[in-house]
């Protein structure tokens, strides 16, 4: 063990635990795209406990979900203007279950919704053509 963890005495249910980290799954993106991103976030877009990615190029705002491994389109929505950002955030408080994220290969676990209005996520696009909202129903 490192010599700062011999010198610091350590409670047993306290102990240091061993972190491993493996390679992620990778999403390959067409020079098209991968030229105009102009945001990007990651986020549980469709709550099923693991995260999606979202991304924002200068024609279109993408959705990507993780199925069996690999990442899928699930939508794409065209932009008529100029958006910098994108921002996730449940407009409408329209869920009725929160499900637990998945950090094992068990399955996710659902709960009834809680007062803080955990939610499925809408989409708000802005820059200097202002905002466009994109429910996620």
């Amino acid at each position: 063990a490192p010599a700062f963890y011999e010198a610091v005495e350590w409670p047993d249910q306290q102990k240091p635990r061993t972190v491993d980290f493996a390679h992620a799954r990778t999403l390959e993106f067409s020079p098209a795209i991968t030229s105009e991103i102009q945001d990007l976030q990651v986020a549980d877009f469709d709550l099923d406990g693991k995260p999606d990615l979202i991304v924002l190029t200068a024609k279109q705002v993408i959705v990507y979900s993780q199925n069996e491994g690999a990442w899928q389109l699930v939508t794409q929505q065209e932009l008529d203007g100029d958006f910098a950002e994108v921002t996730l955030v449940d407009l409408d408080a329209d869920v009725q279950t929160l499900t637990q994220p998945a950090a094992t290969e068990k399955e996710p676990t659902e709960f009834p919704i809680s007062p803080m209005r955990d939610a499925d996520l809408d989409l708000v696009v802005s820059g200097k053509s202002g905002l466009r909202v994109f429910q996620n129903t």
